[in-house]
C-alpha cells in the first residue's frame, strides 16, 4: 500500500470518530452548568456596571429583529436548495442523467424536504451532507484520487454537527469504506460491481 493512500485511508477513517468527539464536547461546553459560572459568579455587574437584566435584555433585542430570523431563515433554506444539484451530481455519477434529473426533481418537490427547508429547521443540512460526500466518495473510488476520499471523510465528518441521526450514516459510510472499498483496492465502481 503506497503511503499516499495509506493516508488517505487513515484520514477517511479518523475524520468521523475526531468530529464525534469534537460535537460530545461542543454539547458538553454549551451545556446549561457553564453558563451559570460565567455571569453572577465573578461579579461581572459589579466591575462593569452591566447587570444581568439588562444583557438579558439587549440579548432579545438583537435576536428578536426580523432581520436576524431572516438571514438564519434564508441560510437555512439555502442549504435545501444546494441539495438539488447535490443530490444531481451524486446520482448522476451512478446512474447517467435520467435518472439523476429525475431524482433532483423529486426532491425539489418532496413534502419534506420544503417543509424543513421552509422553517429553517437545520437538520435540512445534513441530506447535502450525505450527497456531497457520497458524490466525492464516487469520484474517489471511480478515479483512485486521495484527495477525492479525504474530502469525503472530511464532508461526512463535518456533516456530524448537522443533526444527531447523521451519525448512523457516518457510521455506514465508514462501514462501506472498511469492508467494501478498501479490500477491493479502490478498483472502479463499475469493476467491483
Amino acid at each position: 500500500m503506497s503511503v499516499l493512500r495509506w493516508i488517505t485511508t487513515a484520514l477517511f477513517i479518523a475524520s468521523i470518530p475526531v468530529f464525534l468527539v469534537l460535537t460530545n464536547v461542543r454539547i458538553a461546553a454549551t451545556d446549561l452548568h457553564v453558563y451559570s459560572y460565567s455571569f453572577s459568579h465573578y461579579d461581572v455587574p459589579a466591575v462593569t456596571g452591566v447587570v444581568l437584566a439588562g444583557l438579558a435584555a439587549a440579548t432579545l433585542i438583537l435576536v428578536r429583529t426580523p432581520l436576524a430570523f431572516a438571514l438564519g431563515a434564508t441560510a437555512v433554506a439555502a442549504l435545501g436548495v444546494a441539495t438539488v444539484p447535490a443530490l444531481y451530481l451524486f446520482v448522476r455519477s451512478f446512474f447517467g442523467w435520467r435518472p439523476a434529473l429525475l431524482a433532483a426533481a423529486f426532491l425539489t418537490v418532496s413534502y419534506w424536504h420544503i417543509h424543513y427547508s421552509r422553517t429553517a429547521f437545520t437538520l435540512i443540512a445534513a441530506p447535502l451532507a450525505e450527497c456531497v460526500a457520497l458524490y466525492l466518495l464516487a469520484i474517489g473510488v471511480r478515479t483512485g484520487r486521495g484527495w477525492a476520499f479525504a474530502a469525503s471523510g472530511l464532508v461526512a465528518g463535518i456533516g456530524v454537527y448537522t443533526y444527531r441521526g447523521y451519525l448512523f450514516f457516518a457510521l455506514l459510510l465508514a462501514l462501506v469504506w472498511v469492508f467494501w472499498i478498501e479490500p477491493r483496492g479502490r478498483t472502479s465502481v463499475s469493476e467491483a460491481s
